[in-house]
């Protein structure tokens, strides 16, 4: 008994200390005062900095951004999940820097990537030390580690947590009958919240299997109904989100329409693959597959080693596909959103990951040849890591706390996506986001109030005025007397100079007008869709173990 007591205490301090050593080497570049300034960093501690206003404005889950584009606004948490975003948007309305939030947020994103590779892989073989090998890797891997620090591509890196619930969701599906649909819906809604390019790919190698495997659905009518039922709780689940972007590109065209960036342009060359370079793999997660060259499948590691090789199988057609190999060239006009083939290479890192965290658990029997393959594997991943940071050319900025006070700096956009398309200039928004136009060209003032306009009605003789918020669907203007008592709604286009909102007067305007973002009829039934379908999850789950 003693004996035992200590085998555990010895595996848990094994556990801890590969933890806290491979978080160390994965946060070493933000152990400092400075901001790690990744190609998209601008952009995403501007989201941060909006959630902070709407948090310290009472108003913390607008749609449109207020601080965006010089107070002209911008979607982007209505395109853009806030999934996590949040933590370092409180961090910062409770006074904590810029840079410091925004590097506690990334190191809980590591070590949630970690947490959750460790316990899917788990899931999957039951043991420690396979659960490690995995976790070792995907934290490490350098495509991980250059969304962070050479891209800060959030989208991407808060994605990473999240697909390992997906990978576990295949063996669920293929070897216990979804025993757990929770684990898969987790994973699907996850993902989707956070990067739906992603989330496209995932439903892209889920739509492989089932293919592949479609004997077995044939077979099992009722486990493809549990996978579809799966697939629409997930759906209603996250309606919050997806109705209102749908929504909006129903009413309106946006940037993304004219991408920027073309596929054909962005496809990788094969040798690229294996290269120290931004982007892709590294060798380093393609040595470690050596010992699949040597394993010999067997009765009693049939189910494991199987899965495993669709993993590893995956991991390398996702690698493959980013290249010259797949015909991006001919299929650019269908797949063009996805901007960067590369892209990719998220799902190939996941997919090699806990493919090779399975074959070791096959092929290392014995606890010394274990001991030292994860040391092996942990030596690898850290040179691979080291090399991989000592290579970034980003470098940091030191961001401060009224940085986005200055109008300029509130434009970044990246691409602008989800600009309208009647938004010609941003030069030109920037310089209008503190007038308002009437139809003759006078200028009408105004006075903002969180996320209001307020214009006061006297002496107007406009017909109309374009006000400086980039319409969407969901603005509207009231007009009110002179007690404050409400008159009536007025009509709102796009049709205003540089995509602003153009407010229509009826002439029975006496005292002002508010303009602001309300919202849609489709957003608020999302909201009640997605809380009666968690309400209907949470009532599941005390009944039957879905999770």
């Amino acid at each position: 008994m003693k004996i035992g007591k200590i085998h555990i205490k010895r595996s848990y301090i094994l556990l801890g200390s590969i933890f806290f050593v491979v978080i160390f080497f994965a946060c070493s570049p933000l152990m400092t005062k400075h901001c790690i300034n990744g190609h998209d960093v601008d952009y995403h501690l501007l989201r941060i900095e909006s959630l902070k206003e709407g948090i310290l404005a009472g108003k913390p889950f607008l749609k449109v951004n207020m601080l965006f584009l010089g107070g002209a606004g911008y979607a982007s948490s209505l395109f853009y999940p806030d999934l996590l975003l949040y933590f370092p948007g409180v961090l910062r309305a409770l006074g904590v820097s810029i840079n410091q939030s925004y590097h506690l947020f990334v190191a809980l994103c590591i070590i949630l990537c970690y947490a959750s590779t460790y316990i899917c892989t788990k899931m999957v073989t039951k043991k420690r030390f396979s659960s490690m090998i995995g976790a070792i890797i995907m934290t490490l891997s350098q495509y991980h580690i250059d969304d962070i620090y050479t891209r800060s591509a959030v989208g991407e890196f808060t994605a990473f947590i999240f697909l390992p619930f997906l990978l576990y969701g295949i063996y669920d599906l293929l070897y216990e009958e979804l025993s757990k649909p929770g684990i898969m819906a987790m994973g699907f809604a996850g993902v989707l919240l956070s990067h739906t390019n992603t989330f496209i790919m995932c439903i892209l190698l889920y739509g492989f299997i089932v293919l592949f495997h479609y004997k077995i659905f044939y077979k099992n009518k009722k486990l493809f109904l549990k996978l579809l039922l799966t697939g629409l709780i997930t759906l209603a689940l996250t309606c919050f989100y997806w109705l209102p972007v749908l929504e909006q590109l129903k009413d309106s065209t946006f940037g993304l329409s004219n991408s920027w960036v073309s596929v054909k342009d962005t496809m990788r060359e094969i040798s690229s693959i294996f290269e120290n370079q931004m982007p892709g793999m590294g060798i380093a997660i393609f040595l470690l597959c050596i010992p699949r060259l040597f394993t010999i499948k067997t009765k009693k590691n049939k189910k494991l080693l199987v899965y495993g090789d669709i993993l590893l199988f995956s991991g390398i057609a996702f690698s493959l596909g980013a290249t010259v190999l797949f015909p991006w060239e001919r299929l650019e006009r269908f797949v063009n959103f996805i901007q960067f083939p590369w892209r990719f290479y998220l799902l190939a890192s996941a997919c090699l990951s806990m493919g090779i965290a399975i074959l070791y658990e096959i092929y290392f029997q014995n606890r010394k040849s274990r001991e030292a393959a994860l040391i092996a594997v942990l030596g690898i991943m850290i040179f691979s890591s080291v090399t991989n940071i000592q290579r970034t050319e980003e470098g940091y900025y030191s961001y401060s706390d009224d940085y986005y006070s200055y109008k300029p700096f509130t434009a970044s956009v990246i691409g602008g996506e989800w600009l309208p398309e009647q938004v010609d200039s941003l030069e030109k928004v920037l310089e209008y986001s503190d007038k308002i136009v009437g139809d003759s060209g006078e200028e009408i003032s105004f006075y903002r109030k969180k996320n209001e306009i307020h214009v006061s009605c006297k002496n107007m003789e406009s017909s109309y005025m374009d006000v400086p918020f980039i319409y969407y669907k969901g603005y509207r203007a009231v007009s009110y007397d002179n007690e404050g008592e409400k008159i009536e709604d007025l009509k709102v286009s796009g049709e205003g100079r540089h995509g602003f909102c153009r407010v229509y007067f009826t002439g029975k305007e006496e005292g002002k007008v508010v303009i602001a973002y309300k919202g849609t009829w489709a957003q608020k039934i999302s909201y009640f869709i997605s809380a009666g379908a968690m309400g209907a999850v949470f009532m599941l789950s005390r009944k039957r173990r879905i999770f």
